[in-house]
């Protein structure tokens, strides 16, 4: 089983940078901006580092899968990727975004029948592929922060009013977008967006939403949330890195290195160190 794991892992990982690769080159027309984002994936801590050390999870293949439903939604083939995401909801519920990131982009940017049809077929198939997996597969245990029960409605409504929680999530947020920060300011950034066709930036901001608020109420894995935002994150700097002198992008993946600490262990033999390896965990 364990080899098992192993192999998928791998797949993922390989699978995960190869579609960084690509699509950055598809979109922005720069190998040397593809190859930029391509680096900066491959340095964050949790992309791929954490992904190889705890090979029982399942975000290689979310990446990759995310990566195939924004060409989907960049290109209008709605129902490849609708079909996508029936597949991919069964890996992480954050594949659901780019579906609902492209409706909202829809229906902003197209007549208004096209999106009633579109996103009734698309609750259609949706609501079961969500639902029947939580009524059929028992949960023993959940580390989920929000829920319907009363105690976690009033645990959702106060996350917001409890410091350690909100400075720990910008943290995260922060750390993970430490690169793009890095060779852009917030002027250069914004311009960046503008410069994007209408529907690609509606569904970019409707994309950043959403991986905020599913991150916020997810859990306590903040910084494996934020790795989610690789989205946008490799799009700014397909764009931007080209234009930025190669020193100071030097400069920036030996800070990546560095910040995330790619030559260390994890010290899972001390839990105490294990969680502040981890970083931007829990409280």
């Amino acid at each position: 089983i364990e080899h098992g794991f192993l192999v998928v892992a791998y797949f993922g990982a390989i699978t995960q940078l190869t579609g960084v690769y690509l699509f950055t080159h598809w979109l922005t027309k720069s190998r040397k901006g593809a190859t930029i984002a391509m680096a900066v994936t491959a340095l964050s801590l949790f992309n791929v580092k954490f992904l190889l050390f705890d090979i029982y999870r399942p975000d290689h293949l979310a990446y990759a899968l995310i990566l195939l439903q924004t060409w989907f939604a960049f290109e209008k083939k709605f129902l490849p990727l609708l079909i996508t995401t029936v597949i991919a909801s069964q890996i992480r519920e954050f594949n659901l975004v780019p579906l609902i990131a492209y409706l909202i982009a829809v229906s902003r940017t197209e007549e208004r029948p096209k999106f009633i049809g579109q996103a009734s077929l698309s609750a259609l198939f949706l609501l079961p592929a969500v639902i029947l997996p939580r009524i059929l597969i028992p949960v023993t245990e959940n580390y989920q922060i929000a829920g319907f029960s009363p105690e976690a409605l009033l645990t959702t409504l106060l996350l917001p009013f409890m410091p350690s929680v909100s400075i720990n999530f910008i943290f995260s947020i922060l750390g993970y977008l430490m690169p793009l920060l890095f060779l852009a300011d917030l002027k250069t950034i914004k311009a960046t967006l503008a410069g994007l066709p209408d529907d690609q930036r509606i569904y970019l901001s409707a994309y950043i939403i959403l991986v905020l608020f599913l991150s916020f109420l997810g859990g306590t894995d903040f910084f494996r949330f934020a790795t989610f935002l690789f989205l946008p994150q490799i799009i700014l700097l397909g764009f931007i890195a080209p234009q930025k002198p190669n020193l100071h992008i030097g400069l920036m993946l030996a800070a990546t290195f560095l910040f995330n600490r790619i030559w260390l262990p994890f010290p899972i033999w001390n839990k105490e160190q294990y969680l502040d390896f981890y970083g931007g965990h829990s409280l």
